[in-house]
């Protein structure tokens, strides 16, 4: 495993009781302020899309301001007819794509509910309009945040789907898929606080990063810098085995990481 890390640590406490001013290009500020037994804390970014402090803050305007804020990057633009079909009343497309897990391709889906609490997802494997196989309760209290196909080895390929959970998305799930003969399965699941998905190098070998909110000293809050456990999975035997296992000193800002839920995935 390499020692440089894929994003620039922040080391935990500089700054601290520091306000900064923020003048702002082309964006809009977000900020987000809390307080409780006399303490009192600040969480400023600058337009977030994703990651757990998007996801609060969307949440807390949904509810108090009854805004819309299910995710809607994912979304599709156009829904073939068969593929309609197969989606359930009040749920919505969240991925719709061509993978090729198989010689003969196949087309997977992920649908899920405009639910905050309970999104619902389910991830469908089709082909000319046929479901082959159909996944539900796989990340139960969830939203799909998104997916990424890889290969595995030479004849092998996997599509990885993300999920946000916790209602205020503060933890992952990364689920994996292969082909197994006329249907397909889960080769890989794993849920990650404040968590992201990485590879380097090699397609082979992943990473969870997964925060250690255990190990904050002083003041601590979702938001705040943490260290990062960070485990190694190596694809051996058909199947993904860990390998490595370390939590550096460094400390990372979680809505860097979790801003997107994949890493260097830039595979053919």
């Amino acid at each position: 495993m390499p020692t440089i890390p894929p994003l620039p640590p922040v080391q935990p406490g500089k700054g601290k009781g520091r306000r900064t001013a923020i003048f702002v290009q082309g964006g809009t500020p977000w900020i987000l302020e809390g307080a409780e037994s006399g303490k009192y804390h600040v969480v400023e970014r600058i337009e977030p899309s994703q990651g757990p402090f998007a996801t609060l803050c969307a949440f807390m305007l949904e509810e108090m301001g009854k805004v819309d804020s299910t995710p809607q990057f994912l979304q599709p633009p156009i829904i073939p007819g068969d593929i309609a079909a197969v989606i359930p009343a009040n749920y919505k497309v969240r991925v719709l794509v061509g993978t090729t897990l198989t010689g003969l391709g196949e087309t997977l889906l992920v649908y899920e509910k405009d639910d905050t609490l309970n999104p619902d997802p389910h991830v469908v494997f089709l082909r000319s309009g046929r479901v082959l196989k159909e996944f539900s309760g796989l990340a139960n209290g969830c939203f799909t945040a998104g997916f990424k196909e890889f290969r595995l080895d030479h004849k092998r390929r996997t599509a990885a789907v993300a999920f946000r959970c916790n209602g205020d998305g503060s933890v992952s799930s990364f689920v994996l898929f292969e082909a197994n003969g006329k249907s397909y399965e889960v080769i890989f699941q794993q849920q990650a606080p404040l968590g992201a998905f990485d590879i380097y190098g090699d397609p082979r070998r992943l990473h969870v990063f997964s925060a250690r909110t255990d190990l904050d000293i002083g003041e601590s809050c979702v938001y705040c810098l943490h260290r990062y456990t960070i485990k190694g999975f190596a694809w051996k035997h058909h199947r993904f085995e860990q390998f490595t296992e370390e939590t550096p000193q460094s400390a990372y800002d979680p809505n860097r990481l979790v801003e997107h839920p994949f890493f260097d995935l830039d595979y053919p």
